[in-house]
């Protein structure tokens, strides 16, 4: 993700197949600058993702995998509407 204001690449947020999960399922990963963390920027991208692969692939679920130790993935809201 580059933010808009400096053109600065802040974060990054993909997807990909993950052993163990039935294709054409797919898992999400994403990290962000800590200079960039809880404004918003990884939850944005993660909904935008989603929505993406909800309308444009085959895809039927997405699994979600939280690091305990990782308090800051718990405040990611991945809500988004129905598809």
């Amino acid at each position: 993700m580059i933010l808009k204001e400096t053109n600065e690449f802040i974060e990054f947020c993909n997807t990909g197949t993950k052993e163990g999960l039935n294709e054409p399922n797919r898992e999400i990963a994403y990290a962000v600058s800590k200079h960039y963390r809880n404004r918003g920027y990884t939850t944005q991208a993660v909904q935008g993702l989603v929505r993406y692969l909800f309308e444009n692939t085959s895809i039927e679920h997405i699994n979600a995998v939280l690091l305990f130790a990782r308090r800051l993935n718990w405040k990611v809201n991945c809500t988004i509407a129905t598809y």
